[in-house]
């Protein structure tokens, strides 16, 4: 895996809260794109990222809290299944996973351990989706960002 470290300013995202498994979020991104979609809120351009917000070994799986993200659409004029969301803020060791996402587990772990080198801090630790190819899912790319000591 590719490393590197980065500023990463704030963004605001819209999101849905996924609550549960980590691994079970997949059916937030079809509910969030079964709305996103028909309002013509997602472009090529747009951005999709996943934020995790508790820490596994330390919350009961049931009450682990995520979201599924995509680039707040200009003249978001808000929805009751969504809520804006800004991500990021600060510096981040950003780690490039090139794989299917059940290989996502392992890559956490990596990545986790390396910022452990830096300091970790409070923040927002996130992946971001760069390619998604359910055809060929080993060319999947995703960046893993853990919010690191400055």
């Amino acid at each position: 895996m590719d490393f590197r470290t980065e500023t990463v300013e704030r963004q605001p995202y819209i999101s849905m809260l996924h609550k549960g498994a980590y691994h079970t979020i997949g059916s937030t991104w079809e509910r969030l794109f079964q709305i996103a979609g028909p309002n013509g809120w997602t472009t090529p351009e747009t951005s999709m990222l996943a934020v995790y917000n508790d820490d596994h070994e330390e919350v009961a799986e049931e009450d682990l809290r995520s979201y599924a993200c995509i680039t707040a659409p200009g003249g978001f004029a808000g929805h009751d299944d969504f809520e804006e969301l800004e991500v990021g803020g600060g510096r981040y060791l950003v780690g490039t996973y090139i794989g299917p996402y059940s290989g996502l587990v392992e890559a956490w772990q990596e990545v986790m351990a390396k910022g452990g080198e830096y300091g970790h801090r409070d923040g927002d630790h996130f992946e971001k989706y760069l390619v998604h190819d359910s055809e060929n899912p080993e060319k999947c790319v995703t960046e893993i960002y853990v919010s690191i000591a400055e």
